[in-house]
């Protein structure tokens, strides 16, 4: 009987983890309450004002742009990962280095948030981890196998 914990899986499980955490991002700033306290701290934040080479913002402004950009580009890079793994098979020492990278981003990922956020992010960040070290170990594993030069 064949395993489900296969490299590919794991890759896509990775990659999915990040598409959801991007996504719950952005639902989560588009969904922020509007209370009495938060108009009090929008307020202090928009009369705080940021001079940047092109362009005058507040710091409410520029951190709307950084929120919103962070759930693009989490989810961005989870189908990212997806579209890789539909191109045409490489040798695995050949995955290597995208493997390598996407577990690096990964582990960059949990660490953050373990320090700065909240469980959801830190346990879907520490998914994408856990899945692309066992591919990196198989693929890794496979390409000593075949004899391969890592």
């Amino acid at each position: 009987m064949k395993s489900i914990l296969t490299e590919k899986f794991l890759r896509k499980l990775g990659s999915w983890a990040f598409i959801i955490v991007g996504i719950g991002h952005i639902a989560a700033h588009l969904a922020a309450p509007n209370t009495p306290q938060r108009n009090e701290i929008v307020g202090a934040m928009r009369g705080f004002v940021i001079d940047m080479p092109g362009r005058t913002g507040t710091l409410y402004e520029y951190h709307q742009g950084f929120s919103l950009m962070m759930g693009i580009l989490l989810a961005a890079y989870g189908i990212r990962t997806l579209l890789a793994l539909r191109a045409k098979h490489l040798a695995p020492a050949d995955e290597l280095p995208s493997l390598l990278f996407d577990t690096l981003v990964s582990g960059i990922a949990v660490g953050v948030s373990a320090q700065l956020f909240f469980a959801v992010p830190m346990v879907l960040t520490a998914v994408a981890l856990v899945s692309f070290s066992a591919a990196l170990a198989m693929v890794w594993r496979e390409a000593r196998w075949q004899g391969q030069k890592i």
